[in-house]
Formats: structure tokens, sequence, C-alpha cells
């Protein structure tokens, strides 16, 4: 019993480590080979295929993380060591979406992605939309219990006719 405790206690200390920080323009290379990985992993979801250099198609609206200010672009740190990314977009007038989410395979099933979730959900103290793919199960099973666990419960669910085509959940945050 002794050594559940510890894990549980170390655990519990892991998780008062997630941070999110915006990424700067300066650190856009970095989010690039993230990005790859982060399409590799969702291949298995969607049509994507490396072209003949043997990458991924850049992401779309990269550029416009740093230059649109309804566009905000977020690392996920575990203390100092880079885990991960999201990318949030503002919809309309308090009204956001999480665009991208990715958790480094390592460092998943450990409560990070829920943690980090939850400090973005309180960034933005507003209507938030998260939509999967209809083919990404583990994504949709993910953001379901996090959302729950985040609102008690206290969410729509819906269907996403743009990108990504899929459930979709809604929910308010208040400040």
């Amino acid at each position: 019993m002794h050594d559940f405790s510890a894990a549980k206690d170390e655990l519990a200390d892991l998780l008062h480590k997630v941070r999110i920080t915006r990424i700067p323009a300066t650190e856009k290379i970095t989010l690039a080979h993230l990005m790859q990985l982060y399409r590799y992993d969702l291949s298995e979801f969607n049509d994507d295929a490396l072209d003949a250099s043997g990458q991924f198609a850049k992401y779309p609206y990269f550029d416009d993380y740093w230059t649109d200010p309804n566009r905000h672009p977020f690392w996920i740190n575990l203390d100092q060591q880079l885990v991960g990314f999201a990318l949030v977009r503002e919809l309309n007038v308090d009204q956001y979406a999480i665009a991208e989410f990715f958790v480094l395979r390592k460092y998943r099933w450990l409560g990070i992605g829920k943690r980090a979730a939850f400090h973005l959900f309180r960034t933005f103290s507003a209507e938030w939309h998260v939509a999967q793919q209809a083919g990404n199960i583990p994504g949709q099973i993910f953001w379901r219990k996090v959302i729950a666990d985040y609102t008690n419960g206290h969410y729509q669910e819906g269907f996403s006719e743009h990108q990504p085509t899929g459930p979709k959940q809604s929910f308010r945050v208040n400040g």
C-alpha cells in the first residue's frame, strides 16, 4: 500500500510542474518540428501522407499564430522540459477553440494533457469548442473525460461540420 501512496504523491508533485507558456516567434522552428510528430500521430486517422522529402505538409495556419491576434500558440512544459504544444483560436468575441493539441507519447496518460487543458481553459474565460476527427477515438475519449472533469459534466456535445469533422464539445468557463 505504501508504494501506491508514494507513487500517487509523486504524480501529484509532477502535475504541479505542468506549465503553458506562449510560443515566441523565435521558437517557430521548434514548433514546426513538433508539428511533424503531431501530424504523424494524426495520420492514423486521416489521409495525410508524406511528401517527396519525407515530411508532412506544413500546417496551413502555421505562420498565422504570430500574425493573427485571434490565434494563440502555447508550449506545454513539465518543469523545464518541453512535452507538447497547444494552438488556441479565438472564433468570435468570447468564444475559443482548441485548434491543435499535442503531448509527446512518453508523457501521455500521466494527467499532463489534462492539466495543460485546464490551464488553457482558465487562461481564456469564454465559451469553448473542442472538436475531434470522427476516426480519432483516443482523442474523443481524452477530450470527453477532460471536459467532463473540468465542467463537472456540464457541457454539450454535438457534431462539427468544419475541420475537424467529428464530435464537438462546447462549454463555458467563467472567470
